[in-house]
């Protein structure tokens, strides 16, 4: 059993919860089947759960390495680095499925992954292929101007968010971006 406390009033421990500990129960059941591969996700999904990113991760790859054709899991993974902005820690997650299925979501994924990565010229041409695949699919859009506008490219964004919102026109979190792209061009115009 793990017991999870915080300290509460008068520096005396308070007891948020008890639960199984499902990590040391996993990991005797994997010893006996290495290729349980529900027990690995579970796993995986436990890690996540408890904030041990790194754990997560290892064991990600190890359960990809016993099934290296998983897409599905990869990209779930992937999705879990990106929810906690560790978009760099998903590439070698994902790069060996270019050439195995090379899909418009994992060129979106792995482009942004890799622009974060700093492996932008490579992250950059796979969202534009992204773009190419499916014109009409505002996502490409949003991860190429995205990838500019956290590395501090805010005119690098504004044509990406741009055609974005001439796809998905009632988009306020891009409309408020190229407001403030548009005004920050026009100051630096003006001065």
């Amino acid at each position: 059993m793990l017991v999870n406390y915080r300290e509460g009033f008068f520096k005396q421990p308070w007891i948020v919860s008890i639960e199984p500990d499902d990590e040391r129960r996993l990991r005797a059941i994997l010893k006996v089947m290495p290729t349980a591969s529900q027990l690995w996700k579970r796993l995986v999904d436990f890690y996540f759960r408890h904030g041990r990113h790194d754990e997560a991760l290892a064991t990600g790859n190890e359960y990809l390495k016993l099934y290296p054709n998983d897409y599905d899991f990869a990209m779930a993974v992937a999705g879990a680095l990106f929810n906690i902005n560790k978009h760099p820690r998903a590439v070698p997650l994902l790069e060996p499925f270019l050439a195995k299925r090379p899909t418009l979501e994992l060129h979106q994924m792995l482009g942004f992954a890799m622009f974060a990565a700093g492996r932008k010229v490579e992250g950059e041409a796979l969202m534009r292929k992204a773009t190419a695949m499916q014109p009409d699919d505002w996502n490409s859009y949003y991860f190429l101007g995205y990838a500019h506008f956290y590395t501090g490219d805010q005119a690098g964004a504004l044509p990406w968010f741009e055609r974005l919102l001439e796809i998905a026109r009632n988009f306020p979190e891009i409309q408020e971006r190229v407001r403030a792209i548009r005004s920050a061009k026009a100051a630096r115009k003006s001065s």
